[in-house]
């Protein structure tokens, strides 16, 4: 995801929290703390000399718009306290700061969070931030895994941080003979603050929150409540507002966006150097958990011992993978990418198991899960992060499938990108769909798929809600795409194509094959996007005739969109004209430069040799990416985001020696392992306890696959099932300085795509309509427009007083000539529907504008909110078909239209075939 000014507009909501006046009376305030002691760690022999966490380097990717922070995070960690300075937090190639703050993303391309902000100065209190602010050089500055230095000038403060999973210790040491002064200027974060309070408690402990807006403009706030603890006692303290200093004044409050607050406390000058720990716990419920936070993880001061214990937690996640071989810069680069991992989703309860909802109702996390996650960056994560965390983290991954499900069943509907609990709706797609059908392909089933699949089948259906263009409402089937009026459109259509993959493979995993069939055909509407005259995946206009100016792409081109079926490679390559056009086209994709490593439309695209039985060419190019754009320094992602662990996944998955490229399929293709032994240690509940890749001759010139062994039997195929990698096992590769031509090379060794093997489906499924109704056959209905009361739909209700007309109703501005007027608010519609005694399976028709309830033999069959431009086809609920016979049934509809506007009101029942996909 790059970074572009309004990339994700969104709608404007309330902010869902009020100022805090008060610490909450229930929770104990932290005990004025003892003298910090330290307390010896012990190291697991495993982890000795040298400990993988000092093979991280967080300050890779912190400049050329890589946007990580470099200061101290716990895996997966609610906290991340780090230095501040730009829009996401740090820029290497600055050495100016404001301070630090507790929360930021890693790796996003754009403006988060930065919130709580705190610094320290010597000398009189000053609050401009002219003032406050700090330079450093990055002699004086070091980063490691849990840990993050930095020396303050021109104070010659030395400040250290370290983290446990919800608290941070921030450590101050002053110069000698100078005043002592920490600053909380909380009212500026890295969006818009929409209020801050402040609340000095007693002489070492300040509490207060901050609530600022999500990123791109979405303007719910995004509420922090905190707790600092001091080692030391203010000698003075007092507050400021706007640019008064108001000394000994207790309390603080912004209300508005314009007025500026903080807090300050001062230590008088001494004859020795003076430190000062300053203990934190942060909530997104209330001061409450932050206090409880804090006495549960950090109870006492000691920074060493939290130090320690942040590496130690460090040294457990990386051990999860461990490799051999390749250079020492190789293994930092791979250990900081795993870090890099391993930083999002992040843990959003507190430790007594409450979290603030999107509903921002207090929730609790559900029994049989141990965490609830926040900050999904939906669009990046599918493609990398998510299977990674499959293999290594499948504990963390049901958690994460459960904090979707939890986050759809207060918002009615799956966000693509929700920061924290705000909705963004930024980008495109339904990329949580594919998250949930890659957590599910590998096994890990312990999360409500029930209620999961409700929902991703609802998003296929309607779209998203509140998205920033509402695509969806546009997704005209038979022009073949989202049509051009709309920004995104080409882009929008091939990832809803790959999510309907995706659902539609999960729905035949679950027998659910009138689904499935459903999926899987409009999963191959990308062919209707093919020019064959220009070559390209190319957008139409709502006449159908093609896109001249190729618009349409969400970061990137025609040129990098082109390659984007992941969920179908083999039905691309056949609309290419078969393997030798498509290897003529992706070998000058890649010698002209149009290639994008640094960015996600295409970053799969060098392992599509693997489908062409070219993978020489997959291990040649993958290798020469991993070299040129993953270094050991600042630039160290060459250009691009990192994504909250995408692109540093792309990186971990490519040096282990495979890749998901199809998101929907449980299966790897395969390139050249970096190193000469790599064991990635599985648990429950997959059923192996290890899968070891070796790769005896593993050099930089070696990047040829000559042979492999998988689970003792010859390999011969650019790919394997995950399963084989799951149930434990080895996979064997010899590797040698020349292509070896042969291997891979069979047009049977060609992994799966949704085409293989079956000729194109019809987008269109066929339909019979039975029973009269819709647009071609005018039938009478029963209908009113007030009120019928409650139950308007059951069968035996007396309709004899309504009124009669033919279908459709409405206005005459929608398209279709209405055969009665409709134009208020409500419509209901009840008429009897005649079915044969071997009817086959039936959907509804319906033409509606707005909000649609279809009612069979009085059971609800299907609600749709929001409108359509044709009859769409909609599936009919389980209890509903089961009210269906032979005879008569009743159909009864209400449609909902709020506001001025267009009014359309009709429905049909209709018998279904989706054709058969064989050759």
């Amino acid at each position: 995801m790059r970074i572009y000014p309004f990339k994700c507009l969104v709608l404007g909501l309330i902010s869902f929290a009020s100022p805090l006046n008060k610490v909450a009376e229930s929770a104990p305030l932290p005990r004025k703390p003892k003298p910090p002691t330290a307390t010896a760690i012990k190291t697991p022999p495993s982890l000795q000399a040298p400990k993988l966490s000092d093979l991280v380097n967080p300050l890779i990717g912190t400049t050329r718009e890589g946007n990580v922070f470099p200061g101290a995070v716990a895996p997966f960690g609610m906290m991340q306290l780090s230095p501040n300075w730009d829009f996401v937090g740090y820029n290497y190639s600055s050495q100016k700061m404001h301070g630090f703050v507790l929360n930021l993303l890693s790796g996003p391309g754009v403006a988060n969070q930065g919130q709580v902000l705190t610094t320290a100065t010597t000398g009189p209190v000053k609050i401009d931030r002219a003032d406050t602010d700090f330079s450093f050089d990055h002699a004086s500055e070091t980063a490691k895994a849990g840990y993050y230095q930095v020396r303050m000038q021109p104070w010659d403060i030395n400040a250290e941080m370290t983290t446990t999973a919800r608290c941070g210790l921030l450590k101050y040491t002053f110069p000698a003979g100078k005043q002592a002064n920490i600053l909380l200027p909380i009212s500026y974060a890295n969006t818009p603050t929409l209020f801050s309070n402040v609340r000095y408690v007693d002489d070492h402990t300040v509490t207060g929150a901050v609530s600022s807006e999500a990123f791109q403009g979405e303007r719910k706030g995004i509420t922090v409540h905190f707790v600092m603890s001091f080692s030391k006692p203010f000698n003075s303290h007092g507050t400021w507002k706007d640019n008064t200093i108001n000394p000994g004044s207790n309390e603080a409050a912004q209300t508005d966006r314009k007025t500026v607050i903080g807090f300050y406390g001062s230590y008088p000058p001494s004859a020795q150097p003076q430190t000062v720990e300053v203990r934190i716990g942060m909530s997104y419920v209330d001061v409450e958990g932050a206090i409880k936070n804090l006495s549960a993880e950090m109870p006492t001061g000691g920074f060493e011992k939290y130090r320690a214990a942040a590496a130690a937690a460090w040294d457990k996640e990386l051990a999860l993978i461990e490799v051999e071989g390749g250079s020492l810069t190789h293994r930092r680069i791979f250990y900081t990418a795993l870090y890099h991992s391993l930083i999002a989703p992040s843990i959003f309860e507190d430790t007594d198991r409450r979290y603030r909802g999107f509903d921002d109702q207090i929730h609790t996390v559900p029994a049989g899960h141990q965490h609830l996650y926040a900050n999904f960056s939906g669009w990046d994560i599918y493609r990398t992060q998510v299977p990674l965390l499959t293999l290594i983290a499948p504990e963390r991954c049901a958690d994460m499938g459960q904090s979707i499900v939890e986050m759809a069943k207060q918002l009615g509907y799956i966000d693509r990108w929700p920061q924290l609990n705000a909705t963004t709706a930024c980008m495109n797609g339904n990329p949580l769909t594919i998250c949930l059908a890659t957590i599910w392909n590998a096994g890990i089933r312990n999360f409500d798929m029930e209620t999961a699949y409700k929902y991703m089948w609802k998003q296929c259906l309607e779209g998203n809600p509140h998205s920033w263009i509402n695509v969806f409402q546009e997704y005209e089937e038979e022009k073949g795409g989202v049509t051009l009026n709309l920004d995104s459109s080409v882009a929008s259509s091939l990832e809803y194509n790959v999510s309907f993959a995706a659902l539609g493979h999960l729905a035949k995993s679950l027998g659910k094959h009138d689904d499935a069939r459903y999926l899987l055909s409009r999963a191959q509407q990308y062919r209707s996007m093919y020019n064959p005259g220009t070559g390209y995946l190319q957008g139409r206009d709502k006449n159908g005739l093609w896109d001249k100016n190729f618009e349409g792409y969400t970061e990137g081109n025609r040129d990098i969109y082109l390659w984007f079926v992941p969920h179908d490679v083999q039905g691309l390559v056949d609309l290419m004209g078969g393997p030798s056009a498509f290897d003529r086209r992706l070998d000058e994709f890649f010698a002209t430069g149009k290639y994008d490593a640094t960015n996600e439309p295409d970053i799969q695209s060098p392992f599509l040799y693997d489908y062409i039985n070219r993978p020489w060419k997959t291990q040649n190019i993958v290798a020469q990416t991993a070299d040129r754009v993953f270094t050991d320094s600042p630039g160290g992602l060459a250009g691009g985001n990192d994504d909250l662990g995408t692109m540093s996944s792309w990186y971990i998955l490519s040096q282990l020696g495979f890749y998901p490229v199809d998101p929907g399929l449980p299966y790897f293709v395969t390139c050249t392992p970096r190193f000469s032994k790599a064991i990635i240690h599985l648990s429950a509940p997959h059923s192996g306890k290890e899968f070891v890749i070796e790769t005896p001759a593993a050099a930089p010139e070696n990047r040829y696959i000559q042979s492999a062994v998988l689970n003792g039997q010859p390999h011969n195929k650019p790919w394997f099932n995950q399963e084989s990698l799951l149930k434990g096992g080895k996979w064997s590769v010899q590797v040698g300085p020349q292509a070896n031509q042969k291997w891979g090379a069979n047009p049977s060794d060609r992994p799966h795509s949704l085409s293989t093997g079956l000729s194109p489906v019809p987008y269109k499924p066929i339909l019979k309509p039975i029973g009269g109704g819709g647009r071609d056959v005018p039938v009478s209905w029963r209908y009113r427009t007030d009120n019928p009361g409650t139950d308007w739909f059951i069968t035996n209700f007396d309709d004899s007083g309504w009124k009669t007309g033919d279908g459709g109703f409405g206005t005459e501005n929608v398209g279709v000539t209405p055969r009665t007027p409709w134009n208020t608010d409500d419509i209901y519609l009840r008429r009897t529907v005649i079915l044969p005694e071997n009817f086959k399976t039936l959907a509804i028709l319906a033409y509606h504008d707005q909000d649609l309830d279809v009612y069979l033999n009085g059971v609800l069959a299907a609600h749709v909110d929001g409108w359509t431009h044709n009859y769409d086809v909609i599936p009919i609920s389980e209890a509903a078909q089961a009210t269906l016979h032979g005879g008569e049934n009743l159909m009864a509809v209400h449609v909902r239209h709020a506001g001025e506007g267009r009014h359309f009101a009709d429905a049909s029942l209709s018998e279904i075939e989706w054709p058969e996909n064989e050759k």
